[in-house]
Protein backbone atom coordinates (compact mmCIF):
# COMPACT_ATOMS: atom_id res chain seq x y z
CA UNK A 1 0.00 0.00 0.00
CA UNK A 2 1.57 3.24 -1.13
CA UNK A 3 1.95 6.11 1.28
CA UNK A 4 -0.57 8.92 0.74
CA UNK A 5 0.97 12.37 1.21
CA UNK A 6 -0.90 14.79 3.44
CA UNK A 7 -2.16 17.55 1.18
CA UNK A 8 -5.19 19.78 0.80
CA UNK A 9 -6.33 17.80 -2.24
CA UNK A 10 -6.10 14.46 -0.42
CA UNK A 11 -7.96 15.81 2.59
CA UNK A 12 -10.74 17.08 0.32
CA UNK A 13 -11.01 13.70 -1.42
CA UNK A 14 -11.05 11.90 1.92
CA UNK A 15 -13.78 14.29 3.02
CA UNK A 16 -16.01 13.10 0.19
CA UNK A 17 -17.19 10.31 2.47
CA UNK A 18 -18.76 12.88 4.81
CA UNK A 19 -21.33 13.54 2.10
CA UNK A 20 -22.82 10.20 3.16
CA UNK A 21 -23.65 11.08 6.80
CA UNK A 22 -24.67 14.51 5.55
CA UNK A 23 -27.22 12.93 3.24
CA UNK A 24 -28.31 10.57 6.00
CA UNK A 25 -29.63 13.52 7.99
CA UNK A 26 -32.49 13.50 5.49
CA UNK A 27 -33.31 9.96 6.65
CA UNK A 28 -34.30 11.11 10.14
CA UNK A 29 -36.49 13.86 8.72
CA UNK A 30 -38.35 11.42 6.46
CA UNK A 31 -38.50 8.86 9.27
CA UNK A 32 -40.62 11.18 11.40
CA UNK A 33 -43.07 12.69 8.92
CA UNK A 34 -46.51 11.33 9.92
CA UNK A 35 -48.17 9.88 6.82
CA UNK A 36 -49.62 6.57 5.59
CA UNK A 37 -47.11 3.77 5.06
CA UNK A 38 -47.37 0.45 3.22
CA UNK A 39 -46.50 -2.78 5.03
CA UNK A 40 -43.96 -4.49 2.76
CA UNK A 41 -43.73 -7.82 4.59
CA UNK A 42 -44.67 -10.89 2.55
CA UNK A 43 -45.58 -14.43 3.61
CA UNK A 44 -41.96 -15.64 3.59
CA UNK A 45 -41.04 -13.05 6.23
CA UNK A 46 -43.26 -14.80 8.77
CA UNK A 47 -40.85 -17.75 8.71
CA UNK A 48 -37.85 -15.59 9.60
CA UNK A 49 -37.42 -15.61 13.40
CA UNK A 50 -36.53 -12.66 15.58
CA UNK A 51 -32.93 -13.22 16.71
CA UNK A 52 -31.77 -10.26 18.85
CA UNK A 53 -28.15 -11.49 18.78
CA UNK A 54 -28.03 -10.33 15.15
CA UNK A 55 -28.14 -6.76 16.43
CA UNK A 56 -24.34 -7.12 16.68
CA UNK A 57 -23.69 -7.39 12.92
CA UNK A 58 -26.51 -4.90 12.37
CA UNK A 59 -24.68 -2.13 14.26
CA UNK A 60 -21.28 -3.25 12.92
CA UNK A 61 -22.55 -1.85 9.61
CA UNK A 62 -21.38 1.66 10.53
CA UNK A 63 -17.72 0.94 11.43
CA UNK A 64 -17.59 -1.64 8.61
CA UNK A 65 -18.47 0.89 5.92
CA UNK A 66 -16.31 3.64 7.45
CA UNK A 67 -13.21 1.45 7.79
CA UNK A 68 -13.63 0.05 4.27
CA UNK A 69 -13.96 3.54 2.79
CA UNK A 70 -10.79 4.71 4.55
CA UNK A 71 -9.00 1.56 3.38
CA UNK A 72 -10.14 2.13 -0.21
CA UNK A 73 -8.99 5.74 -0.01
CA UNK A 74 -5.52 4.52 0.92
CA UNK A 75 -5.48 1.54 -1.44
CA UNK A 76 -7.41 2.57 -4.57
CA UNK A 77 -8.43 6.22 -4.93
CA UNK A 78 -10.48 5.65 -8.10
CA UNK A 79 -12.56 2.90 -6.49
CA UNK A 80 -13.01 4.96 -3.32
CA UNK A 81 -14.50 7.84 -5.31
CA UNK A 82 -16.65 5.38 -7.26
CA UNK A 83 -18.12 3.89 -4.07
CA UNK A 84 -18.81 7.29 -2.49
CA UNK A 85 -20.47 8.54 -5.67
CA UNK A 86 -22.61 5.39 -6.01
CA UNK A 87 -23.54 5.52 -2.31
CA UNK A 88 -24.62 9.16 -2.60
CA UNK A 89 -26.75 8.46 -5.68
CA UNK A 90 -28.24 5.40 -3.97
CA UNK A 91 -29.19 7.41 -0.88
CA UNK A 92 -30.93 10.03 -3.02
CA UNK A 93 -32.92 7.28 -4.75
CA UNK A 94 -33.85 5.82 -1.35
CA UNK A 95 -35.02 9.17 0.00
CA UNK A 96 -37.12 9.91 -3.06
CA UNK A 97 -38.70 6.48 -2.66
CA UNK A 98 -39.43 7.07 1.04
CA UNK A 99 -40.91 10.48 0.23
CA UNK A 100 -43.19 9.24 -2.55
CA UNK A 101 -43.88 5.70 -1.32
CA UNK A 102 -43.41 5.37 2.43
CA UNK A 103 -43.09 1.80 3.68
CA UNK A 104 -43.06 0.15 7.08
CA UNK A 105 -42.13 -3.12 8.77
CA UNK A 106 -44.18 -3.95 11.89
CA UNK A 107 -41.94 -4.84 14.81
CA UNK A 108 -42.44 -7.70 17.24
CA UNK A 109 -42.58 -7.21 20.98
CA UNK A 110 -39.27 -7.73 22.75
CA UNK A 111 -40.03 -10.03 25.67
CA UNK A 112 -36.53 -10.95 26.84
CA UNK A 113 -34.21 -8.84 28.99
CA UNK A 114 -30.84 -9.97 27.60
CA UNK A 115 -28.26 -7.44 26.46
CA UNK A 116 -28.99 -8.01 22.77
CA UNK A 117 -32.71 -7.39 23.25
CA UNK A 118 -31.94 -4.20 25.18
CA UNK A 119 -29.69 -2.89 22.41
CA UNK A 120 -32.31 -3.78 19.82
CA UNK A 121 -34.96 -2.07 21.94
CA UNK A 122 -32.87 1.09 21.94
CA UNK A 123 -32.63 0.96 18.14
CA UNK A 124 -36.40 0.53 17.92
CA UNK A 125 -36.76 3.56 20.19
CA UNK A 126 -34.61 5.93 18.14
CA UNK A 127 -35.56 4.63 14.69
CA UNK A 128 -39.23 4.64 13.71
CA UNK A 129 -40.39 1.57 11.71
CA UNK A 130 -40.46 3.46 8.40
CA UNK A 131 -38.11 4.03 5.44
CA UNK A 132 -38.03 0.28 4.89
CA UNK A 133 -37.80 -0.27 1.13
CA UNK A 134 -35.12 -0.26 -0.15
CA UNK A 135 -32.83 -1.02 2.79
CA UNK A 136 -30.01 1.50 3.25
CA UNK A 137 -28.10 -1.05 5.35
CA UNK A 138 -28.12 -3.41 2.38
CA UNK A 139 -27.29 -0.63 -0.07
CA UNK A 140 -24.24 0.57 1.87
CA UNK A 141 -22.97 -2.91 2.66
CA UNK A 142 -23.21 -4.22 -0.89
CA UNK A 143 -21.67 -1.08 -2.39
CA UNK A 144 -18.75 -1.48 0.00
CA UNK A 145 -18.35 -5.13 -1.01
CA UNK A 146 -18.49 -4.20 -4.70
CA UNK A 147 -15.81 -1.60 -4.07
CA UNK A 148 -13.56 -4.13 -2.36
CA UNK A 149 -14.06 -6.48 -5.30
CA UNK A 150 -13.19 -3.73 -7.80
CA UNK A 151 -10.04 -2.98 -5.80
CA UNK A 152 -9.18 -6.71 -6.08
CA UNK A 153 -9.49 -7.30 -2.34
CA UNK A 154 -10.82 -10.84 -2.16
CA UNK A 155 -11.30 -11.44 1.56
CA UNK A 156 -13.62 -14.19 2.80
CA UNK A 157 -13.73 -12.40 6.16
CA UNK A 158 -14.99 -9.14 4.66
CA UNK A 159 -17.54 -11.00 2.54
CA UNK A 160 -18.74 -12.90 5.60
CA UNK A 161 -19.15 -9.71 7.63
CA UNK A 162 -20.95 -8.06 4.74
CA UNK A 163 -23.46 -10.86 4.28
CA UNK A 164 -23.97 -11.12 8.04
CA UNK A 165 -24.92 -7.44 8.07
CA UNK A 166 -27.34 -7.94 5.19
CA UNK A 167 -29.17 -10.94 6.71
CA UNK A 168 -29.14 -9.29 10.15
CA UNK A 169 -31.56 -6.66 8.87
CA UNK A 170 -34.21 -9.39 8.62
CA UNK A 171 -33.36 -11.23 11.85
CA UNK A 172 -33.71 -8.03 13.90
CA UNK A 173 -36.96 -7.24 12.06
CA UNK A 174 -35.82 -3.90 10.75
CA UNK A 175 -36.43 -5.07 7.19
CA UNK A 176 -38.20 -7.74 5.18
CA UNK A 177 -37.14 -9.74 2.15
CA UNK A 178 -38.45 -7.18 -0.34
CA UNK A 179 -36.37 -4.45 1.35
CA UNK A 180 -33.25 -6.59 1.02
CA UNK A 181 -33.91 -7.56 -2.61
CA UNK A 182 -34.56 -3.96 -3.66
CA UNK A 183 -31.51 -2.80 -1.69
CA UNK A 184 -29.33 -5.31 -3.53
CA UNK A 185 -30.83 -4.36 -6.89
CA UNK A 186 -30.32 -0.66 -6.21
CA UNK A 187 -26.71 -1.15 -5.15
CA UNK A 188 -25.84 -3.02 -8.36
CA UNK A 189 -27.79 -0.47 -10.40
CA UNK A 190 -26.13 2.68 -9.03
CA UNK A 191 -22.70 1.03 -9.03
CA UNK A 192 -23.09 0.13 -12.70
CA UNK A 193 -24.52 3.56 -13.53
CA UNK A 194 -21.66 5.46 -11.92
CA UNK A 195 -19.14 3.16 -13.62
CA UNK A 196 -20.72 3.92 -17.00
CA UNK A 197 -20.67 7.65 -16.31
CA UNK A 198 -17.01 7.54 -15.31
CA UNK A 199 -16.12 5.61 -18.47
CA UNK A 200 -18.04 8.06 -20.68
CA UNK A 201 -16.28 11.08 -19.15
CA UNK A 202 -12.91 9.39 -19.66
CA UNK A 203 -13.67 8.75 -23.34
CA UNK A 204 -14.84 12.34 -23.87
CA UNK A 205 -11.67 13.73 -22.26
CA UNK A 206 -9.59 11.69 -24.66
Amino acid sequence: MKKIPVSKENLIILGYMFAIPGLKLIYFFLNRIPRPAVNVLIWVDSYIPLLPVFVVPYIIFYPFVLCCLIFLFLRDRKTYIHVVKAYSVGLIVCYLTYLLFQTTVPRPELVHGDIFSKILGFIYHIDEPYNALPSIHVLGTMLTMLGLKEAKIDSIYMKSIGWLIIVSTMFVKQHGILDVVTGLGLSYGVYSLTTTQASSKHQISQ
